[in-house]
């Protein structure tokens, strides 16, 4: 045997065992993504969910017709009217897609170890996990964005001007699932120049690919203005002013600090060592949660609005599982490194498992106290409609949920007969109600209230305190947050 035979093999075991690492985490990321049809239909709706119904079926204009019409054509599918496991299927198909897309679209650059992680990550987020039990489309959004990215990823590769337009155009589809997804066509267009001008060589930047990004870029621009200029004068009404701070305090609390942290660290790490790849994550993130502290200083915004980044932030925070190899550098595909030591080996290990286990145990809490993180809008108004006498008054927040609720054959929950709405955009209906004697149940969620003018608010905690008593109150224990429901009676 050669003196290179022993050597030779200790690098095929290396190698193979790399790979079955690689494969675990792939395998394991997909067998714990299927928690998300776990319960499914358990929860209560919210007040978006109740109205994607609504809107699904009677909606004539919206700013994500794909998402609404694939969810109409869904619900005709589903015949009767559906029930909260009907409602959320569909999201949490394309919440579970959403993790072998990670995978596949960063794996040739990432490398298989770092992209399983990624994968898995995902997987296990109980952000990812609520939105894909959601009845809503960021779930579409996200596989649309993850699909479009890799694929212009690998037109970069290539230097294929095709695949880079097909990319993007996939991407921008993701556009028609939720308008936020738009901020992330601008940060793919401008990380591949940051990238290149700080020194780090990406196949196709700048040419023959980067005269062509410019060139989309622009017209991309002209051409989604007035559709851009429709949505903003939209959201400026109904969102009204907004604060940085609350859409930075959401975004990390539901990214949670831990993963945060260790993105921060990935792409401080990458930079050190100019992993091209690695460096063109950190900017992508970067890019678009720049743009969104400046929208969110004009409108209030919050974290959703860039829960397609979550998968972006999930590789740059596995980024150290990679290997720095010259071809990492390059931002080309990531061979196993079979001289990898012991020692690093294991610290990538308790590092993985320093992110994981916070995870899974958010995850555990999700199912089990925190009642899928949703205010328990089913069980209050169904107790008011046990409790009630024949010419009570129902008022409520949320009330489009009420209306789901009680009126079991309606479809139109935007407009409400059985529930009076509680909220600050008809504060007449509380005086009005207040000065006669009927029998009045209020169902509030507290939280709601810090939106409310503060005349308006104070006025109404007075009747609260001074003209009811607390008969029921529905608890979720969450941080950083009040999702009980509590329900009032004025006799």
């Amino acid at each position: 045997m050669s003196p290179s035979a022993p050597s030779a093999a200790r690098a095929s075991g290396a190698a193979l065992s790399s790979d079955g690492v690689s494969r675990l985490l792939l395998a394991a990321a997909l067998l714990l993504g299927l928690v998300r049809f776990f319960r499914l239909g358990e929860w209560s709706l919210w007040i978006d969910e109740a109205l994607t119904y609504s809107d699904a079926l009677h909606g004539e204009s919206f700013s994500n017709p794909l998402g609404y019409r694939l969810f109409a054509f869904y619900l005709t599918l589903a015949g009767d009217r559906p029930d909260e496991f009907t409602l959320r299927l569909l999201p949490a198909i394309f919440g579970w897609l959403c993790i072998p897309l990670t995978w596949w679209a960063f794996r040739p650059f990432s490398g298989a170890r770092a992209a399983g992680a990624a994968a898995l990550l995902v997987a296990v987020s109980s952000w990812h996990l609520y939105w894909s039990q959601t009845a809503r489309f960021y779930t579409l959004e996200m596989a649309l964005a993850l699909a479009g990215s890799g694929i212009w990823l690998r037109g970069l590769r290539a230097e294929s001007r095709l695949t880079v337009v097909a990319g993007l155009l996939v991407a921008a589809a993701a556009c028609l699932a939720h308008p936020g997804a738009a901020f992330l066509l601008p940060a793919l267009v401008v990380a591949p120049w940051v990238v290149h001008l700080a020194g780090m060589r990406l196949p196709g930047i700048p040419r023959p690919c980067g005269r062509l990004l410019l060139l989309l870029a622009l017209a991309g621009a002209l051409g989604a203005t007035p559709w851009a200029a429709e949505i903003w004068h939209r959201w400026r009404i109904v969102k009204g002013g907004g604060t940085p701070l609350h859409f930075i305090s959401t975004t990390g609390f539901y990214v949670t600090p831990l993963l945060g942290a260790g993105a921060l660290a990935g792409g401080v790490l990458a930079w050190r060592r100019r992993a091209a790849f690695d460096c063109l994550v950190l900017v992508v993130c970067a890019v678009v949660l720049v743009e969104w502290v400046v929208v969110a200083s004009l409108a209030r915004a919050a974290a959703q609005y860039v829960f397609y980044l979550l998968p972006w932030i999930c590789v740059l925070a596995a980024s150290p599982l990679g290997n720095p190899t010259p071809q990492a550098r390059a931002g080309a595909p990531v061979p196993v490194d079979a001289t990898l030591p012991v020692l690093r080996r294991k610290l990538q290990a308790s590092y993985m498992i320093l992110l994981l286990l916070p995870a899974l145990a958010d995850a555990g809490l999700y199912f089990a106290v925190r009642h899928g993180e949703r205010p328990r809008w089913k069980e209050a108004y169904r107790y008011v409609w046990n409790q009630r006498e024949p010419a009570d008054l129902i008022m409520g927040m949320e009330a489009p949920v009420g209306e789901f609720y009680l009126s079991p054959d309606g479809t139109k929950v935007r407009r409400q007969f059985h529930v009076v709405y509680l909220n600050r955009e008809h504060p007449e209906w509380i005086d009005y109600w207040a000065r006669h004697e009927r029998r009045t149940w209020y169902v509030v969620n507290r939280e709601q209230l810090e939106d409310w003018p503060l005349d308006q608010r104070r006025s109404f905690e007075r009747l609260l305190r001074e003209e009811c008593r607390l008969m029921q109150a529905f608890r979720v224990p969450i941080e950083a947050r009040d999702l009980d429901v509590l329900v009032y009676l004025r006799e």
